[in-house]
């Protein structure tokens, strides 16, 4: 069972799609279960931290996401995406985890987001602008500083 699910993780994340901005994919939030779209936020860059329950390493991110919000301030949105999840599974995780969500919490139960972004891993985190370009994909959670770099050396082009 565990290497089809593995199979199937793999095929769908490999996939591509319709959607040609990473703004328009549909996701729900974690708390209210309402239909969300990345452009509903309102943020100069956004950090998406995706992940999933069968990641290495992504319950030791997840405890590091506050203290990284609390870093990146207001103009830089923090949003953990869980995908192939459902929202009872992962509110269970936080709470068997401790974790008292500050940034944004999202999960993608059927991989919407790999209409738009073929990732290289899970966990991984995808640097985008306003506009929905993607700056930049990291393998797991990246340090406050190397976002900041990223988001410097964009300014510069």
């Amino acid at each position: 069972m565990k290497k089809v699910l593995i199979g199937f993780i793999t095929i769908l994340l490999l996939s591509c799609g319709e959607k040609d901005n990473i703004l328009d994919v549909t996701l729900r939030e974690v708390n209210s279960g309402k239909k969300v779209h990345l452009a509903d936020y309102k943020f100069d860059y956004m950090v998406i931290y995706v992940w999933t329950g069968t990641c290495v390493g992504h319950e030791k991110d997840l405890k590091n996401l506050n203290d990284l919000k609390r870093k990146l301030g207001n103009n830089i949105k923090l949003v953990s995406l869980a995908v192939l999840m459902e929202r009872d599974g992962v509110s269970k995780l936080f709470k068997e985890l401790n974790i008292k969500p500050e940034f944004i919490n999202l999960y993608d139960s059927k991989g919407n987001i790999t209409e738009v972004v073929k990732l290289i891993t899970l966990p991984s985190t995808i640097l985008i602008d306003k506009e929905g370009n993607i700056i930049k994909e990291f393998i797991r959670l990246p340090s406050y500083n190397l976002i900041n770099k990223n988001i410097a050396s964009k300014g510069q082009d």
